[in-house]
């Protein structure tokens, strides 16, 4: 009786240890792509705002990899709002082809893809006008493509 009573907290005492583990991994966030991306990794990459040009209308964005993953895009999808309301008929997709490198090693930043982007189409300005009351408008970009391992990335 004693024997299955000792094998039992054997049991116990390796799954508190391997869930310790596993939540000690997710606080180091490894896991939060998912166990997988370990075996089948996904570009991570980070974009910066460096400035705009007034003048031009144009908005500078730094696009680096954080991990050993090359990132291809192929466009930037553009939403607009005024305040927490979005405006549909000002959506636009952007179709432009740009490469960001790997990075050398995980955790390290890769070469820096400088990009500059028209921020305000005619689309857009044509709405300001027409709507003397709107004061403030909004716009989020979000970087569309595909990584070296060919999972579809989305990152605003």
């Amino acid at each position: 009786m004693q024997y299955k009573n000792k094998k039992n907290l054997y049991k116990i005492l390796f799954i508190t240890i391997l869930l310790g583990f596993i939540i000690s991994l997710a606080g180091c966030d490894w896991l939060s792509l998912g166990i997988i991306n370990i075996f089948d990794p996904q570009a991570q990459i980070r974009v910066n705002y460096t400035g705009m040009n007034l003048e031009e209308g144009t908005i500078a964005l730094e696009v680096y990899s954080l991990n050993e993953v090359e990132f291809i895009g192929s466009g930037f999808a553009y939403e607009y709002y005024v305040g927490n309301t979005k405006i549909p008929g000002l959506s636009k997709t952007v179709g432009a082809t740009f490469y960001v490198a790997q990075s050398t090693s995980p955790g390290t930043p890769g070469p820096i893809t400088t990009i500059d982007l028209l921020l305000y189409y005619q689309e857009v300005q044509d709405y300001i006008t027409s709507n003397p009351l709107i004061t403030e408008l909004t716009c989020t970009i979000s970087l569309i493509g595909t990584d070296g391992a060919g999972h579809n990335i989305t990152k605003s």
